[in-house]
């Protein structure tokens, strides 16, 4: 009779060449020998079988302790689950591992707690998309045989000539009334939302440095002081985000490259520190990855490195009641400490909603007082609050939840009702802020009604709550793009997606039992929405022409 064959002899009877058998976590020859039996063929890894071994009692061991801890997780579902899943694009219906015992979760149910490893764009490595992100609702629209979270063909990659447009260089600064014109459209575009720098004081900057004859710029790039590198990097940081908020051409947009390609010179005396100007600083980067296209920054490192820098300077405490007759330069810092932090605080609420990412800091751990000169901003922060409160109530995996969830929703869309009429009732800022304000909190109250972890599915009501919003927020974009208004960022594009994708879904539950005007009107909607897309992919944004090509397909499929 013949022996079994082993088709995976272990490292060293290979070696040897010598019969194997195979056996686990050691084979005879190597438990004979004394020597560890090594794997080849696990992931081209050497593992010592003994290795596995002790990997299993610690699962073992962590079991028995959820187990004692948690009698309501079900273990022995988990491994079905993870099978179910892995084997299928879509979730079928099981019984969930994390709900209690008794509870089947639905179809809906399950994707609304879907978290994905998906590529945002054709060039960017896989990036985490928690609920709130709005991925896992979008898969409730999907079609069978349409992959959300599939890279992004070769006809939907950047055209050549943005690939061309990368190779950037270190520039001079420009004529001193282009860079004043390309400065004040940083303030008009970024400053009324995260103030973290004092206009007044950059613009002296600015002309000192247009009047600093003493030193040429390019002896000036190499072995500066701290100070001088922080004045350089922050100007031509200015200049290319703020070429980029106005950027409509290829050459524009190779001037914001190059004028970020010059800032960067400076780096070594601008970033790596912890300080109140170098998280000033990081700010600027971080602004940069928001509103230029072809940015390569990392938003979400730039967000982790911004809160663990508040942490660390203690930005997030209050300093305490201030005392009176302190010189203008304390007041100004006790200032500027609170506006970095708010600056901070409203862009990890907003990147960490769009991403789906957990909370970078708690607001019972800040009580630093939400002031600053702009009004915009301090409504904007005002609405970061009441977003993160939402995002833990709503978008938590965990449960159970906290009770009496409905009467907090309704209590939540009364502060947003207030909120939006004290907008209103701003006397200063340009017609566009208020548009701007708007569109702010048209996205706050689709966070709060579409599907979530806690509430899967929309009843008539709150459909139709999510369609009038998405449609005004298609509706306000449309006109800042035709009046020419219209501020383009990584924000911008994915609430774009975000609305187009809840009235496509708001639609498909009132259609059953309501035949409104928003239902004859939703092509045309849906073609206001494809355009506002398509201009968005035409100007750069490599992700916007995955969405538009995503926006597409489920609209066709809803309309059907």
């Amino acid at each position: 009779r013949r022996n079994r064959k082993v088709f995976a002899a272990c490292q060293r009877c290979r070696y040897r060449k010598i019969r194997c058998d195979g056996s686990f976590p050691s084979c005879a020859n190597c438990q004979k020998a004394g020597e560890p039996c090594l794997d080849p063929h696990r992931e081209k890894r050497f593992l010592e079988g003994d290795y596995v071994v002790s990997l299993e009692q610690k699962v073992r061991s962590l079991e028995a302790i959820i187990a004692n801890r948690c009698p309501d997780i079900d273990l022995a579902a988990i491994a079905s689950v993870r099978q179910q899943v892995d084997s299928s694009n879509s979730v079928p219906p099981t019984t969930s591992p994390w709900a209690p015992s008794g509870h089947v979760q639905s179809d809906t149910e399950l994707l609304t707690h879907v978290i994905a490893l998906v590529s945002l764009n054709g060039s960017s490595e896989p990036k985490y998309l928690g609920p709130s992100s709005g991925f896992s609702f979008a898969k409730l629209l999907a079609s069978p045989g349409l992959r959300l979270d599939q890279r992004i063909r070769d006809g939907d990659k950047p055209d050549a000539g943005a690939r061309a447009s990368a190779e950037y260089h270190a520039v001079p600064l420009p004529p001193f009334h282009e860079a004043a014109i390309l400065a004040e459209a940083f303030f008009d575009e970024v400053q009324w939302q995260y103030p973290f720098l004092h206009k007044p004081s950059f613009l002296s900057s600015l002309r000192e440095v247009y009047n600093d004859k003493g030193q040429s710029q390019a002896e000036s790039s190499y072995a500066v002081g701290s100070d001088v590198a922080n004045v350089y990097f922050q100007v031509f940081m200015v200049l290319a985000v703020g070429a980029s908020t106005v950027s409509k051409t290829l050459s524009m947009a190779k001037d914001a490259g190059n004028y970020y390609v010059s800032a960067m010179q400076y780096s070594d005396g601008a970033l790596y520190n912890v300080s109140l100007l170098t998280t000033q600083n990081h700010l600027l980067l971080a602004m940069h990855a928001l509103f230029n296209p072809r940015s390569d920054t990392n938003i979400w490192f730039m967000n982790y490195l911004l809160m663990a820098s508040c942490i660390d300077l203690g930005l997030h405490r209050d300093v305490g009641p201030r005392q009176d007759n302190l010189p203008k330069e304390a007041i100004l810092k006790e200032e500027m400490r609170r506006r970095v932090f708010w600056s901070c605080y409203c862009l990890d609420r907003n990147v960490g909603t769009a991403l789906g990412r957990s909370l970078g800091i708690r607001n019972e751990a800040c009580d630093v007082p939400n002031w600053s000169p702009i009004s915009c901003s301090i409504h904007l922060s005002r609405l970061a609050i009441i977003i993160t409160d939402m995002k833990l109530h709503l978008y938590r995996i965990s449960i159970p939840w906290p009770s009496d969830l409905h009467s907090w929703r309704d209590s939540t869309y009364r502060d947003l009702i207030e909120w939006k009429a004290a907008t209103s009732l701003l006397s200063s800022g340009k017609a566009s802020f208020f548009a701007h304000l708007e569109v702010s909190y048209y996205p706050a109250v689709m966070l709060l009604y579409r599907p979530s972890p806690r509430f899967p599915k929309l009843s008539m009501d709150t459909a139709h709550i999510c369609s009038d919003s998405s449609i005004k927020v298609i509706e306000i974009f449309d006109s800042l793009q035709r009046l020419g208004k219209m501020q383009y960022s990584v924000l911008s594009v994915h609430s774009t997606l975000l609305s187009g994708l809840t009235m496509l879904y708001s639609a498909q539950i009132c259609c059953k039992n309501d035949a409104s005007e928003e239902m004859r009107r939703l092509p045309n909607d849906i073609k206001i929405c494809s355009s506002i897309l398509s201009t968005m992919a035409e100007l750069g944004w490599a992700h916007a022409k995955r969405s538009l090509s995503v926006f597409n397909t489920i609209g066709r499929v809803t309309v059907r």
